[in-house]
């Protein structure tokens, strides 16, 4: 249940007696941010370092960790399109990303799961990413940083949505520059 705007701040509510009393889950809010001229971009909840991101520079792979769970993005093709999802823990592929050619959307398949990411707003940077269940990850983009408000604890999707932003945001620097 949406409690404040389209994509803000949700809840989640159940009855727990005949008093129609409700348990309220709420989003976590985490902030992420890169130092000018830096690869690594930081993950922090409150000021808790959740996890980081780091893409190499002369190409669309990353390396990543989210909780101590090391991951490893690489992309593959001619046109670098799709990415595997590879994890440390399980020494295995877990997903892949593929991105759009003419959108700045993309589909991510994680664990068997399909979600799909676009932007949303052009002026604010903002992405969505909609999981099968119908809830939201919103990501909001600002110089060398954002905010991801999301209901769901899964550290590889969180850092599958923000490698996808950071590969857009890279591609569209390139063009401007």
């Amino acid at each position: 249940m949406k409690l404040f705007g389209q994509f803000g701040y949700y809840a989640i509510t159940k009855p727990v007696s005949s008093h129609d009393q409700k348990i309220t889950t709420m989003n976590t809010t985490y902030y992420w941010k890169r130092g000018f001229f830096k690869s690594t971009n930081k993950i922090f909840n409150e000021s808790n370092l959740a996890g980081w991101i780091k893409l190499k520079f002369w190409s669309q792979s990353a390396d990543a960790e989210w909780e101590l769970n090391r991951y490893f993005f690489k992309s593959v093709g001619f046109f670098r399109n799709q990415v595997f999802i590879y994890d440390f823990q399980k020494n295995a592929d877990i997903g892949q990303i593929t991105f759009s050619n003419w959108k700045e959307q993309a589909t991510i398949t994680l664990r068997d799961k399909v979600y799909a990411l676009k932007r949303i707003s052009i002026w604010k940077s903002t992405y969505v990413l909609t999981t099968p269940e119908g809830e939201f990850i919103e990501y909001k983009g600002k110089f060398l940083g954002g905010a991801i408000n999301t209901p769901i604890n899964d550290g590889a999707l969180i850092l599958a949505g923000l490698y996808v932003i950071i590969n857009y945001e890279r591609k569209r620097s390139q063009r401007s520059a």
